[in-house]
């Protein structure tokens, strides 16, 4: 709303005396619009992946190399998450030298670590077509939890028509 009235101004033919003020001002907010973008994008997939790579012992054993990406991208987005807090003006906050370059290239990084993950879901699926029927948090879930039947027994309904549970005996495999 500010960058729309920001621009309506610079129409006007009255803004010369202002002109250097306005021109400021729209650029600030641009980039302030520019880096919230990028944030919120690099934040989605950080929080999305971050419980598969922090939390699944099984993913970090099959995708090392993008384990140790996603560390890496951790630490970073968690020092600018320090540093944003430790400047609640959010102009201040988003002006900061290099910040968008920063962010897209978290942004990069979190795409590689999520292809990878995709390729890594891809090659389970067709080693067993019946994963297709359920969804890739599902899976993931899956292949977590193999060795607990228990646990993935509740994804059953989804893999085979006709079953609605299924009963374990205490101390059998």
């Amino acid at each position: 709303e500010n960058q729309v009235q920001l621009q309506n101004m610079l129409s006007s033919k009255y803004v010369t005396h202002f002109f250097n003020e306005v021109s400021k001002w729209q650029n600030l907010l641009s980039t302030c619009d520019q880096v919230i973008s990028s944030w919120l994008e690099v934040q989605r997939k950080w929080m999305y992946l971050e419980s598969i790579f922090i939390g699944s012992e099984d993913i970090r054993s099959q995708l090392p190399e993008e384990a140790r990406r996603f560390e890496n991208v951790d630490k970073s987005f968690k020092m600018l998450l320090s540093e944003m807090m430790s400047n609640l003006n959010v102009v201040h906050a988003t002006s900061k030298p290099k910040l968008y370059d920063k962010l897209d290239e978290l942004l990069k990084q979190l795409v590689l670590c999520e292809k990878a993950l995709n390729d890594y879901l891809e090659t389970k699926r067709l080693a067993y077509p019946r994963f297709y029927f359920v969804s890739s948090a599902d899976l993931l879930d899956i292949l977590s939890n193999g060795n607990i039947p228990e646990r993935v027994s509740k994804h059953l309904t989804k893999l085979y028509d006709s079953i609605a549970k299924l009963i374990f005996k205490p101390g059998t495999k």
